[in-house]
């Protein structure tokens, strides 16, 4: 019998960004494809639902609902702002009276000034989480069994409403999403968004892979120089480098990279990190003394949803010009320029979870990272707490830590690289077809055994217990 996988939007999941993944779908006669088309603009709402009519009826039928009934809205026995917040949050953290400090509150505190402050948009996305449960309820009914499901993300409000109710049945589900290398891609089985949340970041899974390639050198050594090539021959997607600058000129003393993320990115909002604060702080931190602060903002936000602009930069000028205008001239904002030229230019390079950092450690630099970057606490960052910024700027400034990897540390690094781009992640070559099809294969299944205490039978289900021993891992290495 045929292996059913479900592909939960053909909009994202393609041939020409996954054509590993359909060579192995198409070309094997072992599997079936099962397609699942919504359309384009209905996938990319992000937060903004106002012209659906599906949406806007349900919408409706909720406006009467009391503040404590929409906190506490379930459908099909999901709770549904657990799955809508981190969408709702991309339209929100773009408006104008949002406040960042809100984030790091409880739920339900959060929830408050949402509706206090956001009631229209709250009430739509609540909407939306509806409708996708019901659809996907009504969908799911309607098919025959599946073997698994792909889902791009895992972040968005139908993507949420998926895997609440794929993760109740036999169907195992798969997690993907391009990597900023360009030719490698996560795919993992997961049932929670993929956005810095790659299985790579938890201890037991990590050190396992690595003790088992120290363990043979020159394998070891194989594995580094194919991570190094799969960073040398990097094509991003989104962001295509412009060409070196011969006419970009700095002072001659420390200079500091801050390397700026998309601000409704939701490796951000899935910690509920309102980046635009962070930034200040930091700057507030340097501005009094004499270094380069370069803020390196992401060309992305001309092209995000909700935004179409660079967000972040005007709110940088504002804040520059208003709150450190004895420090401007230090403070160079850079966004269509090339990074690595900037890394060759720069003392320290820091950031949040921005993947930006591994490239920054693949140019020489130690990276501070204030995220809980996945590729953190492997040896080549700093690792600081967003509360710890301060603490960290001194640690710069009064010259207690090295920007620059040891050679210890260099090595640490190119475990990571080989680790995360040859093993975790899949490959778009042919090549690589093989890896996408060893977790696509089924579990096995062992015999019945009799227990000799308790002579019942016990099912040793590899799924049950590869699932239990992930989470146990998880638990354990963060």
């Amino acid at each position: 019998m045929k292996q059913r996988v479900l592909l939960t939007d053909t909009i994202h999941i393609n041939r020409k960004s996954f054509p590993s993944l359909f060579r192995v779908l198409q070309n094997d006669n072992r599997f079936e494809i099962v397609k699942a088309n919504i359309g384009k603009e209905f996938i990319s709402a992000y937060g903004n639902y106002h012209k659906f009519p599906e949406i806007v009826n349900i919408r409706a039928s909720q406006d009467n609902l009391t503040e404590q009934q929409v906190l506490n809205l379930s459908e099909n026995r999901i709770h549904i702002l657990s799955i809508c917040e981190a969408e709702l949050l991309t339209l929100l953290v773009t408006m104008h009276n949002f406040d960042g400090q809100i984030l790091t509150d409880n739920m339900e505190k959060r929830f408050t000034f949402y509706y206090n402050n956001f009631r229209d948009e709250l009430l739509f996305n609540i909407a939306a989480g509806t409708y996708w449960i019901r659809y996907w309820s009504s969908k799911l009914n309607s098919l025959p069994a599946l073997h698994c499901s792909i889902v791009f993300s895992g972040s968005s409000i139908y993507q949420k409403a998926f895997i609440a109710l794929i993760k109740r049945t036999q169907c195992r589900n798969f997690v993907i999403e391009h990597s900023f290398t360009g030719n490698e891609f996560y795919f993992e089985e997961k049932y929670e968004s993929i956005a810095n949340n790659s299985d790579i970041k938890y201890n037991t899974i990590y050190m396992k892979t690595l003790n088992d390639i120290k363990s043979n050198e020159k394998s070891r050594q194989q594995l580094h120089i194919e991570g190094i090539n799969r960073l040398f021959l990097m094509s991003n997607k989104n962001v295509q480098q412009p060409e070196v600058s011969t006419t970009f000129r700095i002072e001659k003393r420390k200079t500091i990279l801050i390397l700026c993320q998309v601000v409704n990115d939701y490796s951000l909002l899935g910690q509920r990190i309102y980046s635009i604060d962070v930034y200040k702080r930091i700057l507030k931190q340097l501005a009094n003394h004499k270094c380069n602060v370069i803020l390196k903002l992401h060309p992305w936000e001309h092209k995000r949803a909700n935004l179409g602009y660079a967000f972040t930069k005007d709110r940088m000028e504002t804040y520059i010009n208003s709150h450190l205008n004895n420090s401007v001239a230090n403070i160079l904002l850079m966004e269509n320029f090339n990074i690595r030229q900037l890394f060759d230019k720069s003392d320290f390079a820091i950031g949040l979870n921005s993947q930006a950092l591994i490239e920054a450690a693949y140019c020489g630099m130690k990276p501070l990272q204030f995220g809980s970057a996945f590729y953190g606490n492997r040896g080549f960052t700093y690792d600081f707490a967003i509360t710890e910024i301060e603490q960290a700027i001194a640690d710069i400034v009064e010259n207690r830590i090295d920007g620059n990897l040891s050679l210890d540390e260099w090595e640490a690094f190119m475990d990571f690289l080989g680790i995360y781009t040859v093993i975790q992640l899949c490959g778009t070559m042919k090549a690589d077809d093989g890896g996408i099809l060893s977790r696509l294969a089924e579990y096995g299944h062992g015999e019945l055994v009799e227990s000799r205490e308790c002579r019942q039978p016990q099912v040793s289900n590899q799924r049950r217990w590869m699932r239990s021993l992930l989470q146990a891992n998880k638990q354990e290495g963060k």
